[in-house]
């Protein structure tokens, strides 16, 4: 009897400890006490609650069951999370994930929960955080703390910063319903895309051309704008996304009074670690080339590389001789950094005409957390003068994956009524630009992402996403550079290049690669069409 009576008020104690605690909450939070392990669940895909979600999570987990997290988890994570593919968990981990003792769950407003479990034999305590995302509870992340004081703390501070990325999620999933207001700005304020864009490089310090690498029509258009008679009145300079290692063959190219090609597939090729394919760039360059010849030397276009002097983003390779001088280049320089002082630089002692910066659309974001190049030159000089344009693209990520149209598809649909036909506009005060930013698959979520004109100042369409097309240099890959990237794939200790086995690398192989990607390309392209809507 004694026993049973010390047994009560040992757990008299700790029920009241923990109803004061939960009393340290406001009226918003929910404290539920739950002390069960995750095995005394059943293994089911139940999102139905917060701890049933979590548990699930818990259980998939447990199995390996990774093609499935991407359905049980919120939408920030879906990006790194598709395309899984189930692998086996040793029972160690196995038993460690389901013996775990979930303690207690706090709600947040009904809509977010972070539930506290032991972690491992270390004493330290897991929070596991779970959203309610149209209808459905699912898995948002992990925290790992030293205590459960501190758990219940984290869970607290973190669960009001969360439920605002939920009411995001929530946001972007509404279709824009008045289509009208978006056609009739493109018929009142749209432009032809040349014009836009080169009356933007007359009127401001720099433009940032923010673009989807090997896109074809991108390209194009550009070597059209370069033609333009005006565009060396406005232009004296061109800034590009490559390594300030390709500078002294860029001037030697640009000099050359007879076209080298050759100096251009060097630089190409000695980018990052196995090339870059990009013909749409390297027509680009001879397109300019070409300008230049019929120009004075006081009104030569320079071309300018801003990025860093990396192996990932490009060196001269023919220096590279051991693995000890290729880790030598491995310096994890901040490239937006890098890339805006390299133009501040050359801005501050510049005279007369503009700049154009063509770097990938995520650089060309003016509002961004990690401070893209576009932010840091705003800040540096003014929102004014540095004008940022995105080219349309769909909603994706940094691998190549497609998720959608933007702003589910009204942004397209309001192009195909117009009979797709290129057209610029400024985002400012426009239904686009008002428009909840969503072009970046893992950023979209974020409530500091904002709205399109937060981080773009205009827009150009030059056609629907079915028809892009990747444009690729296959005349990069000859005998003698598949036998350079064996020898760096040596250099670098990996048994493969682009996918394919080092001792099975030919020009025809990478060729049969190369078209194969370019094919899977325009198939995920055509999945997102509007045409599949």
């Amino acid at each position: 009897m004694y026993f049973i009576k010390q047994r009560y008020w040992i757990l008299f104690f700790i029920l009241t400890c923990l109803q004061i605690q939960a009393q340290n909450f406001s009226d918003d939070y929910k404290w539920i006490p739950v002390n069960r392990s995750v095995f005394s669940f059943n293994d089911t895909i139940d999102l139905s609650s917060p701890l049933s979600a979590f548990v699930t999570s818990m259980y998939n987990q447990a199995a390996g069951r990774a093609s499935r997290f991407c359905d049980i988890a919120t939408e920030e994570f879906r990006s790194f999370m598709i395309n899984q593919k189930d692998l086996p968990v040793d029972q160690h981990k196995k038993e460690q994930l389901l013996e775990r003792n979930i303690y207690e769950l706090i709600l947040y407003k009904d809509s977010v929960a972070g539930i506290i479990t032991n972690y491992d034999e270390n004493g330290e305590y897991l929070i596991g955080y779970v959203n309610l995302e149209h209808g459905r509870w699912v898995n948002s992340g992990e925290d790992i703390c030293p205590d459960i004081e501190a758990a219940r703390k984290k869970i607290e501070s973190f669960l009001p910063k969360r439920l605002e990325q939920v009411r995001r999620i929530e946001q972007l999933s509404q279709t824009p319903t008045d289509t009208i207001a978006f056609i009739n700005y493109l018929r009142e304020y749209g432009q032809e895309p040349d014009e836009f864009l080169l009356d933007a490089l007359n009127n401001h310090k720099i433009v940032i051309y923010g673009e989807t690498h090997f896109r074809k029509e991108s390209w194009n258009f550009l070597k059209k704008v370069v033609r333009n008679k005006e565009f060396p009145k406005k232009v004296g300079t061109i800034f590009l996304e490559q390594s300030v290692a390709f500078q002294p063959k860029l001037d030697r190219f640009f000099s050359e009074p007879k076209l080298e090609p050759k100096l251009l597939l060097d630089i190409l090729g000695n980018n990052a670690y196995f090339g870059f394919e990009d013909r749409g760039l390297y027509e680009f360059l001879i397109e300019v080339w070409k300008v230049n010849q019929k120009l004075t030397s006081t009104q030569k276009i320079r071309v300018l590389a801003t990025d860093t002097p990396e192996a990932d983003q490009g060196i001269e390779w023919s220096e590279i001789q051991t693995t000890e001088d290729y880790l030598k280049t491995v310096q994890n320089i901040n490239r937006d950094l890098f890339m805006f002082q390299t133009i501040e630089n050359v801005i501050e002692t510049q005279q007369n005409r503009g700049n154009l910066f063509i770097v990938g659309i995520n650089h060309a974001m003016k509002k961004s957390n990690d401070n893209r190049v576009a932010t840091l030159l705003s800040d540096r000089f003014s929102p004014e003068e540095v004008f940022s344009v995105m080219v349309h693209t769909p909603v994706s990520d940094n691998h190549g994956n497609y998720y959608g149209l933007l702003r589910n598809g009204i942004f397209d649909y309001a192009f195909h009524k117009e009979d797709d036909k290129p057209v610029a506009f400024n985002l400012y005060n426009s239904p686009f630009g008002n428009q909840l930013f969503d072009r970046n698959e893992q950023i979209r979520t974020y409530p500091s992402s904002a709205s399109y004109q937060d981080n773009y100042d205009g827009y150009i369409f030059l056609k629907p996403v079915e028809k892009g097309r990747m444009y690729l240099l296959y005349d990069l890959y000859s005998k003698k550079y598949i036998a350079e990237l064996k020898r760096r794939a040596h250099l670098l200790n990996t048994n493969t290049v682009r996918g394919i086995p080092v001792d099975s690398l030919t020009v025809r192989q990478i060729t049969i690669k190369l078209k194969r990607l370019k094919k899977e390309n325009k198939e995920r392209l055509q999945a997102v069409s509007l045409k599949n809507k």
